[in-house]
């Protein structure tokens, strides 16, 4: 079902995922702000979503629940190492470095979040069909809960492996039971409720923040606001799934190899904006590109290092 989605003549997920990594590198690089606010609001939900769609419910078993928790947890902890380096001052302390597994460092929540999503995936996928639908509007109400009242980087990411693992389970729902549902007019409405809700989210944001959004806290600051940012970005996600089952032979071949190895690039580019952050780069423009280009090192020596790959992709 999901590989027939990103054939040789089929660029879509690549496509977007390139476009995707983009947004996350800029939205890292730029200061606090309605550039910043924009880009937070729906990269990450939408790369969940990505990850969901990538699911495959036919191969779910043991094996392949193994082989794809080694590809995000072993990257995982290879990174942490490296920023807890990085970061420590060499203050190499024990109880420092057990830290970094129970709350993980600044972006690396995500691999952190996502090997949780998909043993919550893998346990869901062995229930039928009704029963997942039943437990739906459960997940919602818990999600929307974990959102307004957990912090962000509270113990072990509890505000993202929980309360948005809904957004990588709807990815799943879609393109492994209703593929064929999703057509361009439900697309349509679902994004232009997104529209009209986003309206409806900035107006109440700006009514009850700081122009330049100084915190996370916009996404949750009442009840209401917690609910419009996953009600919203679930609206988003039902129309950029029908954008992923499109096929299109675009061939933007940077941005499609930037969305190839996107992973790579989400793990190590902080390690580079810092870098050159500290030689005083502040443009975000410059700072994105600079760090993408750092990235790509990484990458090419994967390439070339069997070992290196091994411990930095998990493969």
């Amino acid at each position: 079902m999901v590989k027939n989605l990103n054939t040789d003549k089929n660029h879509t997920l690549d496509l977007l995922k390139g476009i995707l990594i983009i947004l996350v590198v800029l939205g890292h690089a730029l200061e606090y702000g309605i550039g910043k606010y924009l880009i937070y609001y729906v990269h990450m939900p939408l790369f969940l979503c990505l990850f969901g769609i990538l699911i495959n419910k036919e191969k779910m078993n043991l094996l392949y629940l193994i082989r794809r928790l080694k590809r995000l947890i072993i990257p995982f902890f290879t990174a942490s190492i490296i920023y807890f380096i990085f970061w420590s001052n060499f203050d190499f302390s024990i109880r420092n470095f057990i830290f970094i597994f129970i709350t993980p460092s600044y972006h690396l929540w995500f691999l952190y979040s996502v090997s949780f999503h998909f043993i919550l995936i893998y346990i869901l996928s062995h229930f039928k069909t009704k029963v997942i639908f039943t437990l739906l509007p459960f997940i919602l109400i818990i999600s929307i809960a974990i959102q307004h009242y957990i912090p962000y980087y509270y113990y072990f990411e509890a505000k993202r492996s929980l309360g948005w693992f809904i957004f990588t389970l709807i990815g799943f729902i879609l393109t492994n039971f209703y593929k064929e549902v999703i057509k361009r007019k439900i697309a349509l409405i679902s994004l232009f409720a997104f529209f009209l809700l986003s309206l409806l989210k900035i107006y109440l944001d700006f009514k009850t923040q700081d122009f330049h959004f100084s915190s996370f806290s916009v996404f949750d600051e009442n009840v209401f606001s917690s609910a419009l940012f996953i009600i919203n970005n679930i609206f988003l996600i039902i129309g950029f799934t029908w954008f992923c089952f499109e096929k299109t032979t675009l061939n933007l071949k940077f941005i499609n190899y930037l969305g190839k190895n996107s992973l790579l690039i989400y793990l190590y580019h902080i390690l580079f904006m810092q870098l050159f952050q500290e030689i005083g780069i502040s443009n975000a423009l410059l700072l994105t590109i600079l760090s993408i280009k750092g990235s790509i090192i990484i990458i090419m020596l994967t390439k070339r290092f069997k070992t290196f790959s091994l411990l930095i992709k998990g493969s």
